[in-house]
């Protein structure tokens, strides 16, 4: 089963609309990667990706603009295991597309979200989804597995100014974010369940937001029926706790004057309790026909002649 944040990738990719915008998408994977450079022979935009499927989709974007690879190398990544895929565009054409995505700026490169490809609401949320691509993960709790994997949601950035402007872009949408810093990376995070499914929501992704719901509503039945037998065992420990401390009490009286000596109705609840050990208070009740508040009266009474006799 693929992972939660291929899902969500994989479901961005598959139901991107077609009159979205490209030049956000662009511009949101390009500003989180840092992917633009320049220098005296001009500007390079490079994408890196170990996502298949990111990989076709950015660069069918790119072609459609007329801008193709100059260059391309896969690696192997020997932690993950995966193919690392990175590609390079340099030329004209790349830099008028970096220009009309607003990666470029009076010559220079622009590091802040760029108004001109989001000032829509469609826009913004196109932005977002580029962000995800080239920075995104989430983690869920495993469904199979009941993992005590908590919500997660994060994107990676090269700059806090950068995380600070997309907590910015998600709050147009309601959505809170907060950001932390991690091993020279800043992340723009998200641990709510429900933050992360009106995010899901806003993004259009619904095959993603189905299964968030599934394993919260698996998590939340495994949770109560958890408590419920912790209920369960410690109310078990309580009866068991309740019958020895009787049964003790019972045991003494016995030794040191005989039941005997009791009158008839505390006579009947002591050897009622002798001969049901694992029997609750109500259970024993029951079967010596009385009411509890009447057994527990009368054990109580047990309880008093067994401390007098003890002292």
């Amino acid at each position: 089963m693929n992972s939660f944040s291929e899902d969500i990738k994989e479901e961005i990719v598959k139901r991107f609309p077609r009159n979205a915008s490209g030049h956000a998408v662009i511009a949101g994977f390009a500003q989180v990667t840092d992917g633009v450079a320049g220098d005296k022979m001009g500007f390079t935009l490079k994408v890196v990706t170990e996502n298949g499927l990111t990989a076709q989709f950015l660069s069918g974007l790119l072609a459609s603009a007329h801008v193709f690879a100059s260059s391309t190398e896969i690696k192997s990544d020997a932690i993950s295991g995966k193919d690392r895929m990175s590609f390079e565009y340099t030329g004209d054409e790349t830099e008028e597309l970096l220009i009309k995505c607003g990666l470029i700026e009076d010559g220079e490169p622009n590091f802040d979200i760029p108004p001109k490809v989001t000032s829509r609401r469609a826009d913004r949320l196109s932005y977002i989804k580029g962000a995800f691509l080239g920075g995104g993960s989430c983690t869920i709790p495993d469904e199979s597995t009941y993992s005590r994997t908590g919500y997660h949601f994060e994107i990676n950035c090269p700059s806090l100014d950068l995380a600070d402007e997309i907590c910015d872009l998600l709050m147009d949408f309601d959505i809170i974010a907060k950001t932390l810093t991690r091993k020279g990376s800043c992340i723009v995070y998200i641990k709510s369940k429900e933050v992360i499914s009106d995010l899901l929501n806003a993004l259009g992704l619904k095959k993603c937001m189905d299964r968030l719901d599934r394993i919260a509503e698996y998590k939340d039945a495994r949770n109560n029926a958890n408590r419920a037998t912790n209920c369960a065992v410690s109310n078990i420990d309580k009866t068991v706790t309740a019958s020895v401390k009787q049964v003790q009490a019972i045991e003494l009286i016995k030794r040191e004057r005989g039941l005997e000596s009791l009158d008839q109705g505390l006579r009947d609840v002591a050897i009622g309790r002798e001969q049901n050990l694992n029997a609750s208070m109500s259970e024993l009740a029951d079967i010596l026909g009385i009411s509890k508040s009447c057994l527990m009266h009368r054990l109580k009474r047990i309880q008093n002649i067994a401390d007098s006799l003890y002292k």
